[in-house]
């Protein structure tokens, strides 16, 4: 076939049918060839077998007759080979028995040095008594600066009345400062 073929050819045209049919044997017998190896090839090819049985091929050429037969021959070889299923497993698989695990110990950063049992009280009672420790600390330190902003407040509220004090003070000498000029002024008089 040719690209002609298409513009050209009438569509009921039977010499075009019969070069297309030539075609397309020929493509199914090259598929055929690239495909065999492949275990699903004849449940692929069974329904083209199915339509080449079915077709007359006594009405056409010699040559295409024999490319429909040889088709139909390389299916049919086919069919006698086996496909082997997928197949649940019958039963699980036994784990291995393992008499002493692999364990990894996770490196923290520290190196732990093996201990008998009082120096590992020893060292739980020194951690304890540090943490206590630093608890105790924290305590002092806000009771300190707790008491520093009490005593600073006692010490502003009386700087305030010692001012006020001082203030009172001072307006009353102001004013006796003021009598006394003023009786002064009424005596020169």
């Amino acid at each position: 076939m040719c690209s002609s073929d298409l513009t050209d050819a009438i569509p009921g045209d039977d010499h075009f049918k019969t070069r297309a049919l030539h075609t397309t044997v020929k493509l199914l017998s090259e598929f055929l060839s690239q495909l065999d190896e492949l275990p699903a090839c004849y449940e692929v090819f069974k329904p083209v077998s199915c339509t080449l049985s079915r077709l007359d091929s006594s009405k056409y050429p010699p040559d295409i007759q024999k490319d429909i037969a040889g088709l139909v021959l390389n299916i049919a070889a086919l069919e006698s080979r086996k496909i082997q299923l997928l197949v649940v497993e019958k039963k699980k698989p036994r784990a291995l028995r393992l008499y002493e695990p692999n364990i990894e110990e996770v490196f923290d950063g520290m190196k732990k040095r093996p201990m008998g049992r009082t120096k590992q009280e020893r060292a739980k009672l020194l951690h304890k008594y540090k943490r206590e420790m630093k608890g105790a600390m924290r305590e002092i330190r806000r009771d300190r600066s707790f008491l520093a902003k009490l005593k600073l407040k006692e010490t502003l509220t009386s700087d305030l009345e010692r001012q006020q004090k001082v203030r009172e003070i001072y307006g009353s000498a102001a004013n006796q400062q003021a009598e006394f000029h003023k009786l002064n002024k009424h005596k020169k008089k």
